[in-house]
């Protein structure tokens, strides 16, 4: 995507549960999170289907993923 600050990425659990995990910003050109992601409560089920959510504040402009990955961790694990 040609402008970065034009975007928000979100991580939706299986249980429905969304986190903003990448706020607008212009820096670098991949975007990497290595990091744990807050903002589920931790007594939902890991397991089921991941959702990524990108919205485009201006939509003037396209992108695409290219990959992504995700490592789930429980703190009952």
């Amino acid at each position: 995507h040609a402008r970065r600050s034009d975007l928000k990425v979100y991580l939706r659990n299986p249980a429905g549960t969304e986190a903003l995990i990448i706020a607008p910003t212009d820096a670098g050109e991949d975007i990497w999170i290595d990091t744990a992601v807050l903002g589920f409560s931790g007594d939902e089920s890991v397991n089921g289907i991941w959702t990524i959510r990108v919205v485009d504040n201006k939509s003037s402009r396209t992108g695409t993923i290219h990959a992504a990955t995700l490592t789930v961790g429980s703190r009952w694990d």
